[in-house]
């Protein structure tokens, strides 16, 4: 192995430090004789008495400016100092980034930064290459092959590749979405409509924004029953697979994205849990405000895919081992319940079984305990809003909203 390797440095070595050619040769020698000449001629001239007297001609000045000038031709093509002879003098550490070794007296010491960033690199290779595309599950599967047998090694440092792996990969995914989701958004916006936001700003302004949110979630039942005969649902996905494969529209473009995204923000979190990072995942999704905000106008499959995240990191933050400030549990608390209550879950094909949603409804009461009266007021007040004017029936949190109310009583009692 030793023999093999010296081999390939030499080999680098002439490479890189091949001789010159014959005719570099050939050029370098004659410039050398021609400046010796012409140095040689104007010394002469000079040194002869009878010579010397005699004024210098235009030939002599063009002489001299040649030997000058080849001179300095010379001295350009000659290196400043002569390479060192020893071959491990010749491969120096490499400081690119991307390797992650370094090179040193022959020996290669791979470093745990190498992994990770294969690790990245595969997982943002999954954000950037098409669903539809074979080597987007050739991707996935070298990403979690990684993180596989980072895990099977059972060494702290490789852990936490996973964990700063998928943090990081987690953030980027949600970031792309927030910014899908307001491009499609702002595709199907109509001229001079108002979001809702603003609405509410105006006096009064909330309850017109919860009556508009009560009477779209009416449509959006409607068309829930419409989908389940599948009628509707298979002809529009046909006109959508069509315009894609004939180049399409933009806005059908966007949707597909948004949903590939949601999809993989999925299976990242799944990961997350796997490997013991989840409570990154939950500080993350607690700050994802402006994406919850954008999700309740997000189309119905988005939207399934957004609540099976927050149910997941939900269950999981109430679980006794997961370590979560209470600020963050507030925040996601915050952020993500109105989208329980106002999502198009479907008829057809629910995102969340019936024990499911008992958990969640668990999840949330257990988690909404644990924080201070004042907090818990804040988001009981928010959810008794939203659940009023909702079409559906989860999550009731009635049972942690007669809780807090009998405590608050006690307490002034």
């Amino acid at each position: 192995m030793s023999s093999s390797r010296e081999l390939q440095y030499l080999e680098y070595t002439y490479r890189n430090n091949r001789p010159t050619t014959g005719l570099l040769n050939s050029i370098f020698m004659t410039t050398v004789n021609t400046a010796a000449r012409s140095l040689v001629s104007v010394a002469t001239t000079a040194s002869t008495p009878e010579l010397a007297s005699r004024r210098w001609s235009a030939s002599d000045h063009l002489s001299f400016a040649s030997g000058l000038l080849t001179a300095a031709a010379e001295k350009a093509l000659v290196p400043a100092s002569a390479p060192s002879s020893s071959s491990t003098a010749l491969v120096k550490y490499s400081g690119s980034a991307d390797l992650g070794t370094m090179v040193c007296d022959g020996v290669d010491v791979p470093s745990v930064n190498s992994l990770g960033r294969a690790l990245c690199h595969a997982l943002a290779l999954m954000n950037e290459i098409p669903v539809t595309s074979r080597k987007y599950q050739f991707a996935m599967g070298m990403a979690e092959k990684i993180m596989e047998e980072n895990a099977q090694s059972c060494n702290v440092e490789l852990l936490d590749v996973n964990r700063v792996a998928l943090a990081s990969s987690f953030a980027r995914t949600t970031t792309r979405l927030h910014d899908s989701l307001k491009r499609s958004r702002t595709a199907d916006e109509p001229v001079g409509g108002l979001p809702l936001r603003l609405v509410s700003a105006l006096p009064l302004g909330g309850y017109v924004a919860s009556y508009v949110r009560g009477v779209s979630t009416c449509i959006n039942t409607v068309r829930s029953l419409a989908d389940m005969t599948g009628n509707l649902l298979s002809q529009s996905r046909r006109r959508e697979s069509a315009l894609v494969r004939a180049g399409g529209f933009q806005e059908n473009e966007v949707e597909l994205a948004v949903e590939k995204l949601a999809e993989e923000l999925l299976w990242m979190t799944e990961k997350l849990r796997r490997y013991g990072a989840v409570e990154e995942g939950i500080k993350r999704w607690s700050y994802a405000s402006g994406l919850a905000s954008l999700s309740l106008t997000a189309a119905p499959r988005v939207q399934g895919l957004l609540v099976k995240i927050s149910a997941l990191l939900i269950g999981e933050m109430a679980r006794d081992g997961t370590q979560v400030p209470g600020q963050v549990k507030f925040r996601l608390l915050a952020n993500w319940l109105p989208l329980f209550s106002h999502a198009r879950l479907g008829l057809a094909f629910p995102v969340l079984t019936g024990y499911e949603r008992v958990e969640v409804e668990r999840a949330i009461d257990k988690a909404i305990s644990t924080l201070p009266a004042l907090d818990q007021e804040i988001l009981l007040a928010n959810w008794l809003q939203d659940f009023s004017v909702s079409a559906t029936e989860w999550p009731n949190l009635t049972p942690a909203y007669d809780r807090w109310c009998n405590s608050t009583r006690q307490f002034v009692m």
